[in-house]
């Protein structure tokens, strides 16, 4: 779902998915995490993560190789006109 954001997924309506987590499994989703290799999905994912609180970001990077792309931010333009802007993690 979040790989489609901005595509065949509403940003929004994502996001509104996304705060409805809980009880996340930590050590599965730093393993699904850590084979992702869509920069996008990861960096949205550990974005909305830290200002959820929905998982401990910092202990996901340290434990996980996770592939968040180099240190520009990643920018695309949603299918509405509004620009997603993902910064990096680390």
């Amino acid at each position: 779902m979040m790989y489609d954001v901005g595509t065949r997924q509403g940003l929004e309506e994502a996001r509104n998915i996304f705060d409805g987590l809980r009880n996340l499994r930590k050590d599965m989703l730093g393993r699904l995490l850590g084979c992702c290799t869509s920069v996008k999905t990861v960096r949205l994912f550990l974005t909305w993560a830290r200002e959820t609180q929905v998982a401990d970001v910092d202990a996901l990077l340290q434990q996980h190789g996770l592939r968040v792309g180099s240190d520009k931010r990643w920018m695309s333009r949603l299918k509405d006109g509004t620009l997603l802007t993902l910064k990096p993690h680390g």
